[in-house]
């Protein structure tokens, strides 16, 4: 059986029973958020496959927990989707600040339900380039800074630049808290 988002070589370690070990597992996932996702998702699939009580069972549980304490931030978290980062460009009138409204926007909020920033992940570097977007129109530094903070996105250093992840209940509808 192939994990979908490993290589078979990848795919080909992490099944076979007899010569997977933690660390080639915890090697596989240090590759990319991706990886990590990957194994994650085959580990909660595989223990919920498993009755409680057998090895299969203990195993997948054990290697899940061992993968979601070494994601970082992303400790016990669920990835809702994985999407292209959008690209976003402000109108000479508009305020600094919409700038985050519009990348928000082109994520799928609709500007209504409530919105989780620290449950939208970028690179580092789209963080940055989000706020010397910001900078660029702006003469308050140290308010773009706190404003970053609050209403930034959240940053996964393992991330491309060219992808933004999503986790589960970084939009909640109708507008209440999760």
């Amino acid at each position: 059986m192939r994990i979908q988002g490993l290589s078979k070589a990848d795919s080909d370690t992490v099944t076979n029973a007899n010569t997977c070990t933690i660390n080639k597992v915890l090697r596989i996932a240090s590759k990319s958020i991706l990886h990590k996702a990957a194994l994650i998702d085959h580990y909660v699939d595989q223990s919920n496959r498993c009755a409680p009580g057998t090895i299969g069972y203990s195993m997948a549980q054990d290697y899940l927990c061992h993968l979601l304490f070494a994601s970082g931030d992303l400790r016990g978290m669920s990835i809702a989707s994985i999407v292209e980062t959008p690209q976003v460009a402000l109108e000479n009138d508009e305020p600094t600040e919409d700038i985050l409204l519009h990348f928000y926007n082109a994520l799928g909020w609709n500007g209504e339900d409530y919105l989780d920033p620290k449950r939208v992940r970028v690179s580092t570097e789209t963080h940055h380039k989000i706020f010397k977007d910001m900078q660029e129109r702006s003469d308050d530094e140290a308010g773009l800074g706190m404003f970053m903070v609050n209403f930034g996105p959240g940053v996964e250093e393992d991330l491309p630049p060219n992808l933004v992840v999503l986790l589960e209940g970084w939009v909640t509808p109708n507008g209440s808290e999760s």
